[in-house]
């Protein structure tokens, strides 16, 4: 049916929909959504410039723009813990209070002024930063940015830039790079190459799932899907499919978010 321009909250055991439209929501500015973030009771939504912020329990949408701290640009990746809101964006990177809701500087954001932010992951080690120019490391408990290659022994062979996804699996930290997909091992503190950039032609990654020994890439011309043993590849590029911003895993299921829809994948009959 006919709905209006907003977000809309499906349930994926019955695909029964709650449609929240933008013209009508109060407190909802229009926007593209560009990041998610789910945390308790908020849902966190990254747009055009603006954050929308969903509270489950009162039913309600609240906007939260430049005068919070969100920076004037795509807000491409939302992380947090029980105190703080991290915000990537095309203008580097912004810590948000949780309860205030206002931004609370750390004191490097000049660092990243221009230098976009792709991806985020928060973890033991702290905030794990997707840049353009490389991967690092917030510190969260002894406030400080390091590079994050410099932890431990690297076996990569060539500089790692353009860093455009994160994706965490047990104790490996997956990263889709300019070379390929990299990996760090948080316990034995090793960085080693998973997935040359070759075996997915070099595309663009819009986002990385790893399911078991099967690892998901999803790039701007389609799916691919690499057994990370055999390394044997299999290249889902059709029509219906697109470009592929966004990847999940449940229910069985690989959930696709394209650029022709929502698609679900059941993975495992075509293995």
């Amino acid at each position: 049916y006919e709905v209006g321009r907003g977000v809309t909250r499906l349930n994926t055991n019955n695909f029964q929909t709650d449609h929240f439209d933008f013209d009508i929501t109060v407190n909802m500015n229009l926007t593209e959504v560009h990041s998610m973030y789910n945390f308790d009771n908020n849902l966190w939504l990254g747009g055009n410039g603006v954050v929308l912020v969903f509270d489950r329990e009162e039913n309600y949408w609240r906007t939260l723009g430049e005068d919070r701290g969100i920076p004037e640009s795509d807000i491409t990746s939302i992380v947090g813990d029980s105190n703080y809101i991290w915000i990537g964006s095309y203008y580097g990177i912004r810590q948000i209070d949780r309860k205030l809701k206002r931004e609370e500087p750390m004191g490097f954001e000049y660092l990243f002024y221009n230098h976009p932010v792709y991806d985020l992951e928060v973890n033991k080690y702290g905030v794990w930063i997707a840049s353009r120019t490389g991967i690092y490391l917030y510190d969260k408990n002894n406030p400080q940015v390091m590079n994050a290659l410099s932890m431990g022994i690297s076996y990569l062979d060539f500089p790692i830039s353009r860093v455009t996804s994160i994706f965490q699996n047990k104790n490996i930290i997956f990263f889709a790079t300019n070379i390929g997909v990299v990996t760090f091992d948080m316990d034995e503190q090793i960085w080693d190459m998973m997935v040359p950039a070759s075996e997915y032609k070099g595309l663009e990654v819009s986002d990385l799932l790893v399911v078991g020994k099967f690892c998901f890439i999803g790039t701007n011309q389609g799916l691919f899907r690499i057994n990370l043993k055999s390394h044997r590849i299999r290249e889902y590029n059709f029509e219906f499919i697109g470009s592929v911003n966004s990847l999940a895993y449940t229910d069985k299921f690989i959930w696709i978010g394209a650029s022709e829809g929502l698609l679900r994948f059941k993975w495992r009959k075509d293995i």
